[in-house]
């Protein structure tokens, strides 16, 4: 089971997402003040499930994945960041949407850089302080 601070991540990474013009089509989990109605769960995608799914207008597919200290530099994240971000659908190139805690954002760089993820333009990676994510604030 996700963590509650996993889950309030995925909560910004839906709304990161929303913001960007995507309506999202699938997500790992229950958020009902942010989309009503629970939404099916993501498929696998290549090894694995994203926690979130969304189209644009133009077909475009964004995936949104939500990292927390425990699992951002695991061998699982970095198989991720490289399925997801190569994935092609729909005559686009997916985009990948990351929210990772703002505490561990020069290691996350440095990993995002050693593996050559950071010059693929269709990851984009937002750091959430750590005063909202803070154990204090997550619980629900």
């Amino acid at each position: 089971m996700a963590s509650q601070k996993h889950q309030f991540i995925v909560g910004l990474v839906i709304k990161k997402i929303r913001q960007a013009g995507y309506e999202i089509t699938a997500v790992d989990g229950k958020y009902p003040g942010l989309l009503g109605d629970k939404l099916p769960t993501p498929p696998t995608v290549l090894r694995h499930r994203p926690d979130v799914v969304g189209i644009n207008e133009a077909g475009q597919v964004c995936i949104g994945e939500a990292k927390t200290e425990e699992d951002a530099f695991s061998k699982r994240t970095i198989e991720q960041i490289d399925d997801f971000s190569m994935l092609e659908l729909n005559g686009f190139l997916c985009e990948l949407t990351i929210g990772v805690p703002a505490d561990i954002k020069t290691a996350f760089v440095s990993l995002l850089r050693s593996y050559g993820f950071i010059s693929r333009k269709n990851i984009n990676v937002f750091y959430v302080p750590s005063e909202i994510i803070s154990d204090k604030t997550t619980k629900f």
